[in-house]
C-alpha cells in the first residue's frame, strides 16, 4: 500500500506524503515538499537517520509545555529541518511571522518553491503542511494528515478530518 495520495488541485497534480504516526506531520510535510520540488522524495527512514534526533510533532510540544515542562527533543521547531532538505539538494528558510506576512509571501512567490506552514489547532496542539501557492482566494494545502485540501478563509484552516485551526506564522521557504 502506497504511503501517499495523488490528485488534483488547481488544474494541477500533486502526491501528498501522509505522516506515518500521529506525531509524523514533519517528514510527511518535508517529503511532499521535496517530491514536488524535486519528483522524488527520501523515505521516513532516511530522514530519521539524516536528522540527529527524532522529530516530534508541534502538537506533542504544545502538550509537554502546557504541563510546564520542555522537552528534551526540540525538533518540532521548523528551523531543524534546513539541514535535512540541504542534505537532499534543496534550500530553506525558516521564520516566523504573522499569518498575514505568511499569505502574501506564498502568494507572490512563484511557483517553482514550496512553503511548509504551521498550523495551531484551537483545541491545542499543532501541525505541519505544505502549501504550494495561493491562487486568487484558494489555498491548496497538501495535509500529511488527509491528503489534498483546500482553504479560503485564510488564515483558517479546517481540513476535512474535522479540526478547526489557524495557520499561524511559522513558514519555511523551499527552494530546488
Amino acid at each position: 500500500m502506497p504511503d501517499f495520495v495523488e490528485g488534483p488541485a488547481e488544474g494541477r497534480r500533486f502526491r501528498v506524503y501522509l505522516q506515518q504516526r500521529d506525531t509524523s506531520c514533519g517528514p510527511g510535510s518535508f517529503r511532499t515538499a521535496a517530491y514536488y520540488l524535486k519528483g522524488s522524495a527520501p523515505t521516513e527512514g532516511w530522514i530519521r537517520d539524516h536528522s540527529k534526533r527524532n522529530m516530534i510533532s508541534p502538537g506533542i510540544l504544545a502538550r509537554i509545555g502546557a504541563l510546564g515542562l520542555e522537552a528534551r527533543n526540540q525538533t518540532a521547531e521548523i528551523e531543524q529541518l534546513v539541514p535535512l532538505f540541504r542534505a537532499f539538494g534543496l534550500t530553506a528558510k525558516g521564520d516566523v511571522t504573522s499569518a498575514i506576512n505568511v499569505q502574501e509571501r506564498i502568494r507572490a512567490a512563484s511557483r517553482s518553491r514550496a512553503f511548509i506552514v504551521g498550523v495551531t489547532w484551537l483545541a491545542g496542539g499543532g501541525h505541519w503542511v505544505v502549501v504550494p501557492y495561493v491562487s486568487g482566494n484558494n489555498i491548496v494545502v497538501l495535509d500529511p494528515g488527509s491528503g489534498i485540501e483546500r482553504a479560503s478563509a485564510f488564515p483558517s484552516y479546517t481540513p476535512s478530518y474535522g479540526s478547526v485551526g489557524d495557520f499561524d506564522g511559522f513558514i519555511m521557504e523551499i527552494t530546488a
